[in-house]
């Protein structure tokens, strides 16, 4: 018997799901959904930080959901894109401007990204550097462009 399942094919033989061999091709990525939307990495970028929660297949086992050949985290999306950085620039991470500092933390915290130093110590100078930059520039361009953001740009000249 055969299924499709987010565009795969699917076999069913004595109850077991197989995937045909080849849809293996791909066998060195790993897909993560993400409280529904889907990242996807390989095992050897994860591989490279065993002492992290995606870091060894023991920790990450817990999340596989092997009819989907996933795995799912309930977990904030936008953070999700710092972790998968985290493994993607050989330990370097950010903090997006539009996620507060204490939930960045938990994220942190839950990943294990920084085993050895306490969540505080994250948010160093250059990741509040990169969130005060980012609003600057934003209303520096309100501003010049839209004259109706504040009563300074209303008088200011054009």
């Amino acid at each position: 018997m055969l299924s499709k399942l987010d565009g795969q094919v699917l076999h069913f033989l004595n109850g077991d799901i197989q995937k045909p061999p080849h849809l293996n091709s791909h066998a060195d990525r790993i897909i993560f959904n993400v409280s529904g939307k889907r990242f996807e990495t390989t095992f050897e970028c994860l591989n490279g930080f065993p002492d992290t929660l995606l870091g060894t297949e023991e920790e990450r086992k817990q999340f596989y959901d092997p009819v989907r050949d996933e795995y799912f985290l309930n977990r904030n999306q936008v953070a999700f894109d710092s972790v998968l950085y985290y493994y993607q620039a050989e330990g370097q991470i950010y903090r997006p401007a539009n996620i507060p500092e204490k939930v960045f933390s938990r994220e942190i915290e839950f990943y294990r990204l920084f085993p050895s130093k306490p969540p505080e110590t994250i948010a160093t100078s250059s990741i509040r550097e990169n969130g005060f930059w980012k609003r600057f520039q934003l209303l520096l361009w309100l501003f010049l462009e839209k004259p109706q953001s504040s009563s300074g740009a209303r008088i200011w000249p054009r």
